[in-house]
């Protein structure tokens, strides 16, 4: 299997490409605006500088990607749609994308409902995101951590 990690520099793409070479087999394809800063094992990886708002450097980058695993922040709408875009024309079978807890109001009061979407304007970027995800013909997982 070939997997991209976009976002593999932030905190969770480090610990989800630590995660994937410590207990499966797969090749990685590791993207970021800052790539060049990774240290490699050149037997299953290569970074890619690629901004993912730029679709036709992704859909180039996606080619022979069987499953891609999307941890980013920012304009995330935009990124969300450029992403399943570029995913749909490579043809990768399998979108992972992190959104966050709360984008469907399902914190209760007592554990803190002011982080919900509701209480928290932050969070209509993650819900547009995770909108954008589910609307596409992808097979997808959107995981929303706390």
């Amino acid at each position: 299997m070939k997997m991209m990690l976009i976002g593999a520099t932030g905190s969770l793409g480090r610990v989800t490409r630590q995660e994937l070479l410590a207990t499966t087999d797969a090749k990685l394809v590791l993207v970021s605006r800052h790539a060049a800063s990774l240290a490699l094992d050149p037997t299953r990886e290569q970074a890619m500088n690629i901004n993912v708002l730029d679709q036709a450097a992704l859909v180039k980058a996606l080619a022979g990607v069987d499953a891609v695993f999307a941890a980013l922040s920012g304009n995330l709408a935009a990124m969300a749609r450029s992403i399943v875009s570029a995913v749909t024309e490579a043809g990768a079978s399998r979108l992972v994308f992190i959104a966050s807890m709360g984008i469907d109001n399902e914190i209760p009061a007592r554990v803190g409902a002011q982080g919900n979407l509701a209480h928290n304007p932050l969070l209509v970027g993650y819900r547009q995101a995770a909108d954008i995800v589910t609307a596409s013909s992808l097979n997808y997982t959107v995981i929303r951590p706390g």
